[in-house]
C-alpha cells in the first residue's frame, strides 16, 4: 500500500510540474494570439474585435478588464455581429464593465434575436417573462422563447417546459436503468440482511439510496427550471448531481471488484488531480468560464468517487484493526 500512495505522490509531483510548464506556454501562446488580434481588430476586423472582448473579459492573453471587454464588443456590435450584439446585451444585463441598465440590454438582445442568435433570444425571453427593462409580456416571452427552442437552445426548452419530451430515447433508458438498479440494490441489500449477516448489505443499500437521489435529483433539473435560471445556482446544482453519481459509481466499483474501494480511490485521486492540474494549466482558473458547468460536472463526479472510497476504505481498516485487537485480547503471549 505504501508503494502505491508513493507512485501517487510521485505522479502529483511530476503532474504540478508538468501543468506549471503547459501553463507558461499557454500563457505565451495567447499573449502572442491576443498582440495579433489587437492589430487586425484596430484595423476594423469584426472576428477580430469579438476575440479581443473576450480576451479581455476573460483575461486570456491580456489583464482582465470588463471596460476594455465592452469597448471592443460594442465595435463588432456596432459592425453587425450578432454575437457581440448579445455579448454585450449581457454586460449591461449584469453591469459589467457598464451601469446595469437592462433597457439598453434588451436593446442589444433584440438586435441579435433578430439575427438569429439563440442565446440572445432566450435572453430576450426572460426578460419579457421578467418583465426587466420591458412590461412583462407572457406571450410575447413565449414567442421568443420558442424561437430558441426551436433552433435546439437546451435553456429555452427547460423554460418551456419541453426538456423531457425532447429527451432522447437512450437517455430515458439510461435514467430507468439507474432506478431499477438501485430499486434492486435496495431490495437485495433488506432480504440479505434478514435472511444472513452478509456484510456486503450495507453498501448496497448505500448504493441504491445514492442511484435514487441521482436520478431523483436529474429529473427534478428537468421540470424544476425555474429555480435554474441562475449560473450561481445552475453550476452547484450540476456539482451535486454528479457529485452523487460518482459516489453512486464508486459504490458499484466497490461492490463488483475485490478491494474496489482502494482502486476507485487511487483512480479517482489520479483523475481528480489530472484534471484540475489540465484545467488549471490551460485556462487558470479564472478561465474556465466558457467550459464552467463541465468544470463543475467533473469535479462533482471524481469528489464523489473519493468521498464514498475513502469512507470505504476507512471503515474497513478500523474493522480489521478492531478484530486484530479482539484476536489479541483473546490469545494473550
Amino acid at each position: 500500500m505504501r508503494f502505491i500512495w508513493r507512485i501517487v505522490i510521485a505522479t502529483s509531483c511530476v503532474g504540478s510540474i508538468w501543468a506549471f510548464y503547459e501553463a507558461k506556454t499557454n500563457e505565451r501562446a495567447l499573449f502572442e494570439k491576443a498582440q495579433v488580434c489587437s492589430v487586425h481588430a484596430e484595423q476594423g476586423d469584426v472576428k477580430s474585435q469579438l476575440a479581443l472582448a473576450n480576451m479581455y473579459y476573460y483575461g486570456q492573453g491580456v489583464p482582465q478588464d470588463n471596460v476594455e471587454a465592452v469597448l471592443w464588443y460594442h465595435k463588432a456590435a456596432d459592425q453587425g455581429e450578432a454575437k457581440a450584439q448579445n455579448d454585450l446585451g449581457n454586460m449591461y444585463f449584469h453591469g459589467r464593465g457598464v451601469l446595469q441598465d437592462n433597457a439598453e440590454a434588451i436593446q442589444w438582445y433584440r438586435k441579435a434575436s433578430n439575427q438569429g442568435d439563440t442565446k440572445a433570444e432566450f435572453s430576450l425571453g426572460q426578460m419579457y417573462a421578467k418583465g426587466l427593462g420591458v412590461p412583462q409580456d407572457r406571450a410575447e416571452a413565449d414567442r421568443w422563447l420558442r424561437k430558441a427552442a426551436d433552433m435546439g437552445d437546451t435553456n429555452a426548452q427547460l423554460a418551456l417546459g419541453l426538456r423531457w419530451s425532447m429527451f432522447s430515447s437512450s437517455s430515458k433508458n439510461s435514467l430507468l436503468l439507474v432506478v431499477l438498479a438501485s430499486l434492486s440494490l435496495l431490495i437485495s441489500s433488506f432480504f440479505s440482511r434478514k435472511s444472513s449477516q452478509d456484510q456486503q448489505y450495507g453498501i448496497s443499500a448505500v448504493a441504491g439510496l445514492f442511484g435514487l437521489l441521482w436520478a431523483a435529483t436529474d429529473i427534478y433539473g428537468y421540470y424544476y427550471v425555474i429555480y435554474l435560471q441562475s449560473i450561481s445556482v445552475e453550476n452547484p446544482f450540476s456539482f451535486v448531481k454528479f457529485l452523487l453519481a460518482g459516489i453512486f459509481a464508486s459504490m458499484l466499483i466497490i461492490m463488483i471488484i475485490p478491494k474496489g474501494d482502494r482502486l476507485a480511490l487511487g483512480v479517482g485521486y489520479l483523475l481528480f488531480m489530472g484534471f484540475n492540474l489540465y484545467a488549471i494549466s490551460h485556462y487558470n482558473l479564472v478561465r474556465l468560464a466558457p467550459a464552467v458547468r463541465e468544470f463543475y460536472s467533473v469535479n462533482g463526479l471524481l469528489v464523489g468517487m473519493l468521498i464514498s472510497a475513502a469512507t470505504i476504505f476507512w471503515l474497513r481498516v478500523k474493522e480489521t484493526n478492531g478484530s486484530a485487537c479482539v484476536t489479541i485480547n483473546r490469545f494473550p503471549s
